[in-house]
Order: C-alpha cells, then structure tokens, then sequence
C-alpha cells in the first residue's frame, strides 16, 4: 500500500509538472505569436518604405538624366555664338585702334575664352555621364603627348620642363577622349600652380597588376590637407588661382571612376603627386 501511494505522488507530481510545463509553452507560443506578428508588421512597412526609395530614387536618376540632356544642349547651343564672337574679336584685334579700345576688346576675349572654356567643361560632364565608353587600343605615349600639346596656349606653359617615362610601346585599350580629357585637366592644374622658378613636371606610366598607373608629379604649390579633402568636389576651388570652372578634378575622378579606374592625390613637401589607374584593358 505504501509503494502503490508512493506511485500515485509520483504521478501527480509528474502531471503538475507537465502542466507547469504546458502553461509556460502555451505562455511562450504565445509570445512568439505576438513578436511574429510585430516582425511581420516591420517587415511590411520595411517593404513599404524601401518600394518608396526605390520610386523615389528612379525618379531622381530620370530627373538626373534630363538635366545632364539639358546641360548637354545648352553647351552645344551656346558654343556658336562664343565661337563667332571670338572670331569677330580676332578680326577686330586686326584693325587699328585705340589703347582704350584695345583694353575693351581684350577684356572681350578673356570673357569668352572664359566662357568657352565653361562650355568645355560642361560637355565633357555630359559626355562622361551620357555617352557610351568606346574602347579603342592606343599608344599611351602618343596620348599623352597630345594632351599634353594641347595645352601651349595656357600662360606659363613655356617655362616648365616636362619629363616624360613611358614606354613608346606601351599600348593599352581605353576610351582615348576620356583619358586624353583627364590627363589635360591633370596637367593644367599642374601648370597653373607651378613654382615661380624651375618648374618641373613629370609624367611616368606603367602597367601594374593589370591596370595603367599614371604618375604626374610637379614641384609646385602643393595642397594642404584641408584642400585635398575637398579636392573632388564639383565647383570647388581651394586657391585663389584658381581661374577655371571647379570641374577639374570632379570630372577627372568621375572619369576615371566611368573607366573602371581611381585617381589620388599625394601632396609632397615641395609639389603633389597624382596617380591615375585604370584598367589596361576591356573590363
């Protein structure tokens, strides 16, 4: 009788247990219902929020979109008349006039090299945003040796010695008007901030795991840390010498980032140091 009572507590215990044991599921399940349900609810409006991102960033690329159209035309539109208003100026500086005159039809010319200049700008922006990548193979240094030409009427231009380092036979395949347009941006920069005596720039090139590096060291101005951090900005000018548009370096980095490549800047103690990569070939 004693064992069979002894039993019989066990049972009971045993079924207390499991109905412990039951109440705290049940009190578990439930729990797990109510967060399922507010995960669900976050999800749905995670959902929500992130279709309306999506809405909103395709509005913003199709807006994007229109506007560089819009700055492409408008570059081309007004590039006619700066070109004639030019010519009529060249014309005008071969007909006798006074030193007033002079000085007024000189100020003229610098206002629309100026804006010509802008015009420049702004349609290699569109070009580099817009415009397919056409990968051509060239000569890197007849490339540069173009983009370098291309820059004799900047003043200054004739007092730096330029070094060129590139293998004659080095041949890679890129889009030619991308870089060339990169490389003269580089090289203007360098120009305008040389040191007033013995400026020097170098121009090194080589094929390094693949990808073309572009060395362009100068002796010059040099950057501050404060300049350099803002350097790829659009419309940004870190110096009073600074006579052109701001899209310098922004397109030089948009550029290079439409090739598949980076640019960095590397001030020195007397001058900087940019290196261009891009890939060598087709990505």
């Amino acid at each position: 009788m004693i064992e069979k009572a002894d039993t019989t507590s066990d049972l009971e215990h045993q079924k207390a247990q499991l109905l412990a044991f039951e109440r705290e599921l049940n009190e578990r399940t439930e729990e797990i219902e109510a967060q399922k349900e507010e995960l669900t609810a976050a999800i749905e409006e995670l959902v929500k929020k992130n279709n309306y991102l999506n809405e909103t960033l395709a509005e913003l690329q199709e807006r994007n979109q229109e506007l560089d159209q819009l700055v492409y035309r408008a570059s081309h539109d007004f590039k006619t008349p700066v070109t004639s208003t030019l010519g009529i100026v060249h014309l005008l500086k071969m007909e006798p006039m006074s030193p007033v005159l002079k000085e007024y039809v000189h100020r003229i010319e610098l206002s629309m090299q100026q804006m010509n200049d802008l015009l420049k700008s702004l349609s290699l922006f569109t070009q580099a945003s817009l415009d397919e990548v056409y990968y051509e193979k060239i000569s890197v240094t007849a490339l540069v040796q173009n983009a370098k030409q291309g820059l004799q009427y900047l003043q200054g231009f004739g007092d730096v010695t330029f070094t060129l380092d590139i293998d004659s036979e080095l041949v890679i395949k890129t889009d030619p008007i991308l870089l060339s347009e990169a490389l003269k941006a580089l090289l203007t920069n360098a120009i305008i901030f040389r040191r007033d005596e013995k400026p020097r720039i170098s121009i090194k090139g080589n094929i390094f795991d693949k990808s073309l590096k572009i060395e362009i060291v100068d002796n010059g101005e040099g950057m501050t840390e404060e300049v350099q951090q803002r350097a790829f900005e659009i419309f940004y000018r870190g110096s009073e010498k600074s006579k052109g548009t701001g899209l310098g370096l922004y397109m030089v980095k948009k550029i290079a980032n439409r090739l598949g490549g980076e640019v960095t800047l590397e001030p020195l103690p007397a001058g900087l140091k940019v290196v261009l990569s891009i890939p060598a070939g087709h990505p």
